[in-house]
């Protein structure tokens, strides 16, 4: 349900363990650590932009990992191998 309307899921959902939406900084660095390939792109959404912008600069620099902060509202089109 997404603002009171029913939306039908088509996709399988899956729980992860482990991740809180209220992690800070260090523990979602933290939850990251086993990740020993680097994916094609990682989305920044959590926190405040200043946040964000800096979480986006820490995995660029320290893992050389492509970060990506959408806009509100922005779509991303995901391309499948």
């Amino acid at each position: 349900r997404i603002h009171k309307q029913v939306i039908k899921v088509k996709a399988e959902v899956l729980n992860l363990h482990g991740l809180s939406g209220h992690a800070d900084f260090y523990e979602l660095l933290h939850w990251l650590e086993p990740v020993d390939r680097a994916p094609r792109q990682v989305f920044v959404t959590h926190g405040e932009r200043d946040q964000s912008e800096a979480m986006a600069a820490h995995l660029m620099k320290e893992r050389n990992w492509e970060c990506h902060i959408p806009h509100l509202d922005e779509t991303v089109e995901l391309q499948v191998r």
